[in-house]
């Protein structure tokens, strides 16, 4: 393959393609094909047409009998491998009449020249596949001899070299959109409503992209596997609940969404399941998952499928879901969406989701959740000058850190409850009310902002030994640790009923103030999908201080996490 072939297909490593490395070469050194519309490889020099045909046959979408019809051109053809490829992607199947004369033609924006399926050996052998130029006699039809053969290589060639300087056009015209550069790309900018609403949706579906290479690719070192494998509230959790619940594994049919190094899928396994269906996003990580499912002896029964969620297809529907999509204040990277699609998808009615409930809880914290006790004597000597400046810096901020349950000065607080049997996407932005009460009536505490955590719950409605896997600071620490959203101004608290609550107070001095202390906190939690980075999470917190009937100044907080 040349240089220009190589900037067209080629992945963002750079590398051509993964099956370079021999592992998993399939016939001949040969990189499997992909069918378009579900996760099954056709391996071999002939895999490409053997992908076509079984597409075909098994979807009643025949692109050789399309492209022939419609008289393409060879990048009328690249363009409808990589849109049918995104449509299955996010749920849609294309048919063949979607693209006959008089349908939208939404294919033919120039975004579908850029593969989406890094190294996709479909559309090296495109034009040869469908006979692009010639007469339409059918795939094969004519013998093109080695001199044909060559030309066409040749213009295979020439094509590509067009298509690698489009594209290197289009990242570069990316690249200043995301960076915000307004100005103009290429020495022009669409006119019109319609087509800055096109570069508009395009500069959206780019990032969205990105965002999730990146989040994948994230989970490709093996650094982050040996921290939730070594987390043992959360790896044990899940081994209880499989290997405890024989009734509900035995002979099952499981699908372990975002698999990784595969340790859930072999605790399936282990427990007794027929089947399990292990899919995750990053190719390595799946490839690590596939040779530890062989080597535990259970390559028989575990089915690796690398991919999206989103774009995969079962041969069957599952007994259970298992997954853990947890991530930081429980809903950061959004892959709960991935476990409600595939719910919706592919389990049975009645089946079992693992973990099957998940609460979110709230407490306020004191300004030593930071860590500032520390500076108060280092050594014998007084560096609070430190401490100050490092409150007075996550004022307005969050905070991923531990907590420890002595920096707890309030009540907690249950504000979200998601059934993850039912739950749907919507229920995934929220705004949720809590109240806070001061225990202590014996000395005013500081309350410099709010530690979030969560639990989920393996219930007894699934399994047969009920497990809590819970996060909060008052249990052994997990690698989730909690959240923390940090005030603007610290409040001052005091137990209700204490001496200098709302009794006495002095002229002038509001409530939540250190000369007269609340005697708690009411507000609200707005949590919703990031507007640039749909993987991160938008809170806003709304809070007042009060005691009895009377409030103090309202606060309210941005977060991004």
């Amino acid at each position: 393959m040349d240089s220009e072939e190589e900037r067209v297909f080629a992945g963002e490593d750079g590398r051509v393609s993964d099956w370079e490395e021999g592992e998993s070469g399939g016939e001949g050194g040969w990189p499997p094909a992909w069918s378009l519309f579900e996760a099954r490889a056709f391996p071999g020099g002939g895999g490409p047409a053997a992908a076509l045909t079984h597409d075909a046959d098994a979807h009643g979408f025949d692109l050789r009998a399309l492209a022939c019809q419609e008289r393409w051109e060879f990048y009328d053809a690249v363009r409808v491998v990589n849109f049918v490829r995104a449509e299955v992607a996010a749920g849609r199947y294309p048919r063949e009449e979607d693209f006959g004369a008089g349908a939208e033609e939404a294919w033919r924006d120039e975004a579908h020249l850029t593969p989406f399926l890094p190294d996709d050996e479909l559309l090296f052998s495109l034009e040869e596949l469908l006979g692009l130029g010639d007469e339409c006699e059918g795939p094969g039809s004519a013998a093109e001899g080695v001199e044909g053969v060559e030309a066409r290589t040749r213009r295979l060639a020439e094509e590509n070299a067009g298509l690698a300087e489009q594209l290197e056009l289009a990242r570069e015209a990316l690249g200043a959109l995301v960076a915000g550069d307004e100005g103009e790309v290429g020495g022009s900018r669409p006119a019109g409503g319609s087509a800055a609403g096109s570069s508009e949706g395009e500069r959206a579906r780019h990032r969205r992209e990105d965002i999730d290479r990146g989040y994948f690719e994230s989970y490709s070192g093996f650094g982050i596997h040996r921290e939730m494998l070594a987390d043992n509230p959360r790896t044990c959790s899940y081994r209880t609940a499989l290997e405890g619940s024989p009734d509900l594994l035995q002979g099952a049919a499981v699908l372990d969404v975002g698999c990784g190094t595969g340790v859930l899928s072999l605790f399936a396994a282990r427990a007794g399941a027929r089947k399990v269906y292990a899919v995750d996003g990053s190719v390595e990580i799946a490839d690590v998952a596939r040779e530890n499912a062989s080597r535990n002896g259970f390559e028989e029964v575990v089915d690796v499928i690398q991919g999206r969620m989103e774009g995969v297809t079962l041969p069957e529907k599952v007994d259970v879901i298992v997954s853990e999509w947890m991530g930081y204040c429980l809903l950061y990277e959004s892959m709960l969406q991935s476990v409600i699609h595939a719910r919706d998808r592919f389990l049975k009615p009645g089946g079992a989701v693992l973990p099957d409930v998940a609460t979110m809880w709230v407490a306020g914290v004191a300004p030593e959740a930071l860590g500032l006790n520390f500076w108060r004597d280092v050594h014998g000597l007084d560096m609070r000058a430190v401490s100050e400046r490092i409150e007075r810096g996550s004022r307005g901020k969050a905070r991923v850190a531990p907590v420890s349950q002595r920096d707890i000065v309030t009540t907690s607080h249950r504000f979200l409850r998601l059934d993850l049997c039912t739950c749907t996407e919507a229920d995934l932005s929220f705004t949720a009310d809590f109240q806070l009460t001061c225990p202590s009536r014996h000395q005013s505490v500081a309350c410099s902002g709010l530690a979030l955590w969560f639990d989920t719950e393996f219930s007894a409605r699934f399994c047969g030994q009920p497990v809590n896997l819970t996060t909060s600071p008052f249990a052994q620490e997990t690698h989730w640790v909690q959240t923390m959203l940090f005030f603007n101004e610290t409040v001052f608290l005091l137990g209700e009923g204490a001496k200098g609550g709302s009794g006495a107070a002095p002229v002038g001095a509001a409530i939540g103030s250190e000369r007269r202390p609340a005697h708690g906190l009411r507000g609200t939690l707005q949590v919703t999908q990031g507007k640039e980075d749909h993987r991160a999470l938008e809170v806003v917190l709304q809070f007042t201080p009060y005691s009895g009937e009377e409030v103090g100044p309202k606060g309210v907080v941005r977060y991004e996490i």
